[in-house]
């Protein structure tokens, strides 16, 4: 080995042991797309398809050459236009298919029912091979290998066909010739190698098969392209194929479906370009122009409109306003304050809820409170809500708990002037309630002001049943709360 030789190795080996970790090759995804930090939209590309088939070539002198297929090129075209998009990975055939190696390969079980149909068919053993070959389309079907691997399907398909001649079935041969053409439109075959009536059926097929091949089949219908979508875990399709009679020049056309953002999302028909064939490259540029005028108003990760989540707490401090409507007084006496409240969203539409009001009472009109008192209000319970990103609408039920402190009132003149005298004041005449004890009910809202500011509103009412005092002299407190509140997300 020559000293720049060496040299040489010693550089590979040094870089091998320097070169940093971000540095490797990107990992692939299970269906082999290099994995990406940055959200990508994946867009599945069909195989392009020329379907400008003419009967009179299907069959050639020698042994068939492959030669340049316009489809494909129309299929690279797009692939190349998508790559300029970096929010969008494209999928094509080759990143779906599995490795052959896999011993629980579907293409292999496929490949395996192909070969016996082979063989029964050269056993002259027809409806063996018949059998053989439907339950290989079938499952070939299943997995789209008529995508994935075209010529294994059109393999299954030729000798489906040759079965059905050798049984006399014209029909059922017509059609799988067809399908033949479908996944393999450019296929040529050998002059002389199938016998002439064979030959005859297949041109009587091909002839056919420029008539009625629908130009917007795209693998047969949008709701198996839905299916293989979910197959590719794409959420779009782009499928380029070029149809034209001998003799015509033809055209260009390319379909982009997708999966539909609204309710039930199925595949729809999104963009669509046709242009005359002019050549190779006037249908790569219909092809690149469509594409990129669906990528204009396409949804893309940036593009998405991601919805506000909604929150899990709601922190509120408001003025409150409370009178009672049973007073031992002879005219209904104010309470004002303030109010702190916590909600938790435990589900949509529900939640718990705690609050605490500290309010004061002013004197009456007629002077029946002998002093003013504080009153401490502690509900919780339950409620039922309903929430947008505009704020929620809540009702709140649960349990009521009042605290009265130096609550006193009375209606005698007497207790008024002498309250510390029981000769003029008996001790019956003064109300003294400390406690209470029953359950509330509050409507309310809050309507967002600004991110996670809201105003907060609500009105409620209580009543309650147990009281220091056998007839509870003091209830049905209506209440008003208006203030600030504060979601956490």
């Amino acid at each position: 080995m020559t000293l720049r030789c060496k040299a040489a190795w010693i550089a590979i080996l040094l870089a091998g042991l320097v070169l940093p970790a971000d540095a490797a090759p990107p990992k692939k995804s299970a269906i082999g797309l290099p994995e990406s930090a940055v959200p990508r939209r994946r867009v599945a590309i069909l195989p392009g398809r020329d379907f400008r088939i003419d009967p009179g070539a299907l069959f050639i002198e020698g042994e068939p050459v492959s030669s340049p297929d316009a489809g494909a090129i129309l299929a690279d075209a797009v692939a190349r236009t998508l790559a300029r998009e970096p929010e969008v990975a494209t999928v094509r055939p080759a990143d779906l298919r599995q490795s052959a190696e896999s011993t629980e390969s579907p293409e292999l079980v496929v490949r395996g029912l192909l070969h016996l149909g082979q063989e029964r068919y050269r056993d002259i053993r027809i409806p063996e091979a018949i059998s053989a070959l439907e339950q290989g389309i079938a499952s070939a079907r299943k997995v789209y290998l008529d995508i994935l691997s075209p010529d294994l399907m059109s393999d299954l398909y030729l000798y489906q066909g040759l079965c059905h001649v050798e049984q006399g079935q014209t029909a059922q041969a017509h059609v799988a010739f067809k399908n033949l053409l479908l996944v393999t439109p450019g296929r040529k075959f050998r002059k002389g190698w199938f016998p002439q009536a064979t030959e005859a059926a297949m041109r009587t097929a091909a002839e056919d098969f420029i008539r009625t091949n629908p130009k917007e089949s795209l693998m047969g219908g949008l709701e198996r392209v839905e299916a293989f979508l979910k197959f590719a875990r794409a959420t779009a399709a782009v499928a380029t194929y070029l149809t034209g009679a001998p003799g015509e020049a033809g055209a260009v056309e390319v379909r982009v479906a997708e999966v539909s953002r609204q309710s039930g999302g199925h595949l729809v028909l999104v963009a669509r370009g046709e242009s005359p064939w002019s050549g190779p490259e006037a249908a790569a540029d219909t092809a690149s122009r469509t594409v990129s005028g669906w990528l204009a108003c396409a949804v893309l990760p940036s593009r998405e409109v991601v919805e506000k989540p909604l929150a899990r707490f709601y922190l509120d401090t408001t003025a409150a306003y409370s009178v009672f409507l049973r007073v031992p007084t002879r005219r209904l006496f104010s309470n004002a304050g303030f109010g702190i409240g916590l909600a938790w969203q435990v589900k949509e539409g529900l939640d718990v809820f705690g609050r605490v009001n500290v309010l004061n009472a002013f004197e009456d009109k007629f002077g029946d409170l002998v002093k003013q008192f504080w009153t401490i209000r502690v509900t919780a319970g339950v409620g039922y809500s309903l929430r947008g990103n505009w704020g929620r609408v809540f009702l709140h039920t649960g349990l009521a708990f009042d605290y009265l402190s130096d609550f006193e009132s009375t209606t005698d003149p007497n207790c008024k002037f002498w309250p510390n005298d029981p000769a003029r004041c008996p001790a019956s005449n003064v109300r003294r309630p400390t406690y209470l004890l029953g359950g509330a009910v509050a409507l309310g809202i809050n309507a967002t002001i600004y991110g996670p500011i809201y105003f907060a509103f609500q009105v409620g009412v209580a009543a309650y049943f147990v009281s220091n005092e056998s007839d509870t002299p003091v209830n049905f407190p209506i209440s008003l709360e208006a203030g600030l509140g504060y979601a956490f997300f």
